[in-house]
This record gives structure tokens, sequence and C-alpha cells, in this order.
């Protein structure tokens, strides 16, 4: 897990669904009922959208404004009003080089099958472009269409953008972009400033690190920024540049809360070629920021050393062909309030109504947790010389105790041990900059732990 990110243990209760014991039945999910505002709003003005801000469709929860020349909208939660920019309304104050992909709604990585990766924003490439055909739109039964034609690069990206009853969803068709013979796009980012929070903004990110984790907003740690693969790394690629270690994210999730109001964002198609990112000021970008990118062709570097020459020479390598996924979705869910907890609920739903993920009843609470049981660090030097040493982090009468609260109540425990008692493994620590991993391996200690559960 990066160095800023603080795991949240609590997320851990509400997302994962199967729980313990014998006494589980399968019952149908029942999701809550939200109170809708009934009032229309008969102009963007009433709710200070800009004039130049069209309405292009509404459902009973939200509404969706779109700027046809530009591409940028904005989403309308119509049960409190919040207002949900594509782009921050104030990029333009924005004094970094990188104000041009803040007002995009696309990033696109791309190369010419050279061993060069090239970077194009949607807004200096194609909205720029409108009055020559870089940007078109279409009013669409529920949203509208939007053609982005990366007129320099060579390659035209549709996006389509729509409302639902409770939820918006941006989908990039993937089977209908067109490009260049000699044009290979790697990676598309979609909406990478969607809800993103401004320098003067509180709230907080929700990254699926592990069992979930929170990135405090305007937190002065911006010079590091997350960015985790749905699902793990691919083990057949190489991993030259991975640097820092995190858990595996294993939840198609993500999540950002601005000012007491909470977006929970599920990756609906194309999670197994997508990678979360997230930043805060500080780094390439002002403002708070995730989102999701997704590879669209394979490519990885590779180094060629030569006989003659000790160095290496780097190249970039390209798949055959193009992923086999019609399209790229994120749905984009408003909690009920800004804790974590609501986007925990949220998932969770998502998961049994989207997904076919079966709900379980028990007659008791579970509690799910994991027990970590050393880590080591760098201590303090011998005749000059210093040592790796292991510190102990929960001992196994701490988690004897711990695993007996059940005894105490009707609360089921579900215990999960990572690490080695005596030896331990990898996994960053904030302050200590020590690492272990969560493992659960043949060490004697753990038959005595495991009947427990």
């Amino acid at each position: 897990m990066r160095k800023w990110v603080k795991a949240i243990a609590v997320f851990m209760a509400f997302w994962l669904l199967s729980g313990c014991g014998s006494n589980q039945t399968d019952v149908a999910y029942k999701p809550k009922s939200v109170s809708y505002i009934t009032e229309t709003y008969n102009s963007p003005a009433e709710l200070n959208i800009p004039a130049e801000y069209t309405k292009m469709a509404e459902s009973p929860r939200m509404m969706l404004f779109a700027d046809q020349k530009t591409g940028r909208f904005v989403l309308v939660d119509k049960s409190d009003g919040k207002v949900w920019d594509s782009n921050p309304a104030w990029v333009e104050d924005d004094e970094t080089n990188a104000s041009a992909d803040m007002l995009s709604q696309l990033v696109v990585e791309y190369s010419n099958f050279t061993d060069r990766l090239n970077y194009a924003g949607s807004y200096t490439s194609a909205v720029m472009y409108a009055d020559q055909g870089g940007l078109s739109v279409a009013k669409t039964d529920h949203g509208f269409r939007a053609v982005y034609t990366f007129m320099q690069e060579g390659f035209r990206i549709p996006v389509e953008y729509s409302i639902e009853k409770d939820y918006f969803e941006a989908k990039i068709v993937t089977a209908d972009i067109q490009r260049n013979q000699d044009v290979c796009i790697t990676q598309i980012t979609l909406l990478p400033f969607f809800a993103a929070g401004s320098e003067t903004d509180n709230g907080y990110i929700y990254v699926p690190d592990g069992c979930g984790g929170i990135i405090r907003f305007n937190n002065q740690k911006g010079e590091s920024s997350y960015d985790q693969t749905i699902y793990g790394y691919d083990t057949g690629r190489n991993r030259k540049w991975d640097y820092f270690k995190s858990q595996q994210a294993v939840l198609p999730f993500f999540g950002i809360s601005v000012n007491g109001k909470s977006l929970l964002t599920a990756i609906h198609s194309g999670a197994e070629q997508a990678r979360v990112s997230a930043g805060v000021p500080g780094g390439d970008y002002s403002g708070n920021w995730v989102n999701a990118t997704f590879t669209y062709h394979e490519s990885a570097p590779v180094d060629i050393v030569s006989r003659e020459n000790s160095s290496a020479d780097e190249i970039v390598t390209f798949a055959s062909t193009a992923v086999k996924q019609p399209c790229f979705t994120l749905r984009y869910y408003p909690a009920k309030d800004d804790s974590y907890i609501s986007l925990a609920e949220r998932a969770r739903e998502y998961l049994i109504t989207e997904q076919g993920m079966a709900s379980k009843a028990t007659e008791t609470d579970i509690l799910h947790f994991n027990i970590y049981g050393a880590f080591r660090r760098m201590k303090n030097s011998v005749l000059g010389i210093p040592y790796i040493g292991t510190d102990t982090a929960t001992t196994f009468i701490q988690a004897e105790k711990i695993l007996k609260l059940r005894d105490r109540g009707k609360s089921q425990i579900c215990g999960l041990h990572g690490g080695r008692i005596f030896q331990a493994e990898t996994h960053s620590l904030q302050r200590e900059r020590s690492r272990f991993t969560s493992t659960v391996k043949a060490v004697p200690v753990l038959t005595r732990i495991l009947p427990i559960w």
C-alpha cells in the first residue's frame, strides 16, 4: 500500500458477503428505498449551471446536462441537489501544465508502433478541433453519445453517457473505435477528473487497496500517487516500474466524497483490463481525483542487451491484437451520505443486484478482520552495522483473546492470519517503512488458530 494510504478495516465487515459458520441461508435481497425530490427543474440556471448546457436526460433520481460544443457535462442528484462536474469548474484557474488533461473527458496513451509511448487529451486533440469534426455530440434516449476524433493522432473513440434510475453510466464503445493502421491505442482513461475536489474542498478518496483504503483530501502527500491494477498484475508482464508494494485490488470499485456528498464507482465491464489511479494536490495535477484506465492494446517495455555494449536499450513490444472487450463501462452510484459504510453498502448492493452474488442471512453479526503476526524493519546498528530485525505486531496470546471475543456475545469472529509469527515478509508500514506480505502459510502455530474459525 502506498505510504499515504490508510487501510480502513471497517470495510471488511460489509464487503465480504460470505460469513462463517453453518447457520446461514440464502435470502432475497431487498434494496433500501430512497426518497427522491419530485419537482422538475425548468432550466439549468436554477442549479447554477451555465446557460450553454442543455438538458440531455432525466430519471427519477438524476438529471444530465451537457455542453455540446465541448463535451463537458454535469450530473445532478435530485435527492439532494448535488452537482457533479465532468471536469473541474475551477480548472481554468489551474496553473499546472496538466490543465489540458483536466479539461479532457479522455486521456489516451498511444504509439505509432515505435519505441515511444505518447499521450493525448481529448480537449487539445479533439475538442479544440470541433469545427473540423474533432467532436460530435448526439442526444440519445437516456443521455448523449460523444465521438472524439483525435485529428493529429489518427484515431476516433465514441463514448456514451446515460442515466438510469439510480446511476450514471459512461461507456467507451470499443467495438466502434477507429484508427489508422500505423496507430496503436494502448490505454484509455475515461473521465479522469469527474467529481474531483479542489484544494479548498473537504473529503476523501476511496481506493480498492486490499480491503479498502482512504486517501484524505489535501494531505500534503501529493508527491506520490496511487495506482493499482484491478485483480492484480498480469504475471506475464514486465513489472520493472513497480517500485511500491500494495495490497491486491480484489473488487472493481473506487469512490470519492466531496463536502459531505459521495459517489461510488463500479467498473461494470472491462474490470480485468482496468487499473485505478488517484492523487491529491502537489503532484502532476491540482485537486483531489480518482479515475480508471483501461488497457485496450497490451504493451510492455523490454530491455535488450548487446554483447558489444553492456548497457541495455529499451524497446516497447505490442500484442498482435486489441483486447476482445466490446465496451469499457463505469457506473456511478450516489451514496446516501459521506460515510465509508455507505459506500460499502452500495457496493454490496451492486454485487447482489447487478452481479448475481447471493445474500447470506445469519442469526448473528459477523466480524471479519486480519491478524498480522510480525514485521521486519531496519534496527539500530550493532558495531556500526545496521541489521534487519523482527517486531511483533500481534502475539499468539493476543490472537487467542481476539478470537475468544465471540464467547462474550452472539457475534461470530472470522480471522485471517497474515505474515509468519517469527519471520515476517514484506508490506510497507507508513512510519517504519517496513514491509510484510499477507500470507497464510504452514506455520505450526496456525494449526491452533484454524480450528477456532
